[in-house]
């Protein structure tokens, strides 16, 4: 059977073509019992070249016209260890970056109210049942979900209000007649089924659906030691650093609204105690300056904004809007005001 499928057959080797180089691979053969045989193999190389020329051998040995008269069991898969172990980190730092890009977006989005908003009463039912309190659903709900799990809470369709509960509590406890049409219609859109996705993430400029579909079944094999061969580990590591980037980028993103946004707002801030402290004997001018602080934030907000533009020349327009909002907000204060600043 070597013979027909490898080159070079000895007593206890063969070869094998490997990236357009003949590798030699060694092989102990012994028979079990008629019919049956036990076989062993190995190569001397580096661990990743081993793991690929022993994957590739094991491609040519459950192919082929052989196979009509074998079983083949793998009883020890020392490639798909290799594969495993290399691939479990990468799928850890998948799913961390995963919980962080929901994390973010969700808290920046509701609050505290992240968990209650964004968890199906199935999935709330699952996780509580682990004795976990509310104070740790909160904090850490994502942690005790799997990556399919995840996968699901992102892309499994539901409804946050059943349409029992709509009928029979919403609706026909009132008075229907007397009811008026978009109030209805609202009702009964609250039980459209839709996923998180579409439902909180539908501003990014991506969709991690897809990506994410073709990495479930990966990272089932890797958290179970399945066999996994050399072309499913080389389409997992595509898969894995191409959804790392994306997360990345995003999380980089959003920590960049976040903090910008912040440091604007304590910037401003100081802008005012700072007035408020040099103008603390006239009264006039500290009132004015509070009414208009929401205008003096949105345009230093605007300024920074320019600034940090990549195109400041197609910008140029709007720091003229800036400096009109700015000479407006300071005519305002000098006319409560006898002395000039």
């Amino acid at each position: 059977m070597f013979k027909a499928i490898f080159e070079n057959v000895t007593f206890d080797t063969f070869q094998i073509e490997v990236d357009k180089e003949l590798q030699t691979i060694s092989f102990k053969s012994s028979p079990a019992k008629e019919g049956t045989f036990y076989l062993t193999l190995s190569i001397n190389n580096k661990p990743a070249f081993s793991a690929k020329a022993l994957s590739k051998v094991n491609d040519c040995l459950i192919r082929g016209e052989h196979r009509k008269d074998f079983y083949i069991i793998h009883a020890y898969d020392e490639p798909s260890a290799y594969y495993c172990e290399k691939l479990a980190p990468r799928f850890g730092k998948v799913e961390r970056l995963m919980r962080s890009f929901i994390y973010t977006t969700l808290t920046k989005s509701l609050g505290i109210e992240w968990f209650e908003s964004s968890f199906s009463k199935e999935i709330q039912s699952a996780i509580r049942d682990k004795g976990l309190s509310y104070s740790d659903l909160i904090e850490r709900g994502l942690y005790e979900m799997t990556f399919a799990q995840l996968y699901d809470y992102l892309f499994a369709e539901f409804s946050y209000c059943s349409a029992e509960i709509v009928v029979y509590e919403q609706l026909l406890t009132q008075n229907l007649e007397e009811m008026d049409k978009e109030t209805i219609i609202s009702a009964i859109k609250s039980c459209q089924k839709e996923c998180l996705w579409n439902r909180f993430f539908s501003d990014a400029d991506f969709n991690l659906e897809e990506p994410l579909r073709k990495m479930r079944d990966y990272r089932n094999k890797v958290a179970h030691n399945k066999f996994i061969k050399y072309s499913e580990y080389t389409e997992c590591i595509r898969g894995l650093t191409k959804i790392n980037t994306t997360l990345q980028n995003a999380i980089h993103q959003l920590h960049s609204d976040i903090y910008t946004e912040k440091h604007l707002t304590d910037t401003v801030m100081s802008f005012v105690a700072l007035f408020a402290g040099l103008l603390k004997n006239n009264y006039d001018v500290v009132s004015v300056m509070q009414k208009n602080f929401n205008a003096l934030s949105k345009t230093l907000i605007k300024a920074f904004e320019i600034y940090a533009s990549p195109s400041k020349m197609a910008n140029m327009y709007k720091l003229g809007a800036v400096l009109s909002d700015l000479q407006r907000i300071s005519s305002s204060a000098k006319e409560h005001t006898a002395d000039p600043l």
